[in-house]
């Protein structure tokens, strides 16, 4: 179990060289975009939301259709 959880430290350790390099020689990370987050797919919260609504606008007419 200790030979697995220094495999895993070490590994660790190497996948980390990069930033720990970067802060020594002075380049500062690479910050992401908060608007990038916020989307999904190429679509923003917002537009998800219209898609649902318009869904269930579908589904209700759909329903009437059929009665």
């Amino acid at each position: 179990m200790h030979f697995f959880n220094l495999t895993i430290k070490k590994i660790n350790d190497l996948a980390m060289f990069p930033n720990v390099l970067g802060r020594v020689v002075g380049i500062k990370p690479k910050k992401l975009n908060e608007t990038a987050v916020k989307t999904y797919g190429g679509f923003t919260n917002s537009d998800w939301q219209k898609v649902g609504n318009d869904m269930k606008r579908g589904l209700i007419t759909f329903g009437k259709a059929k009665s």
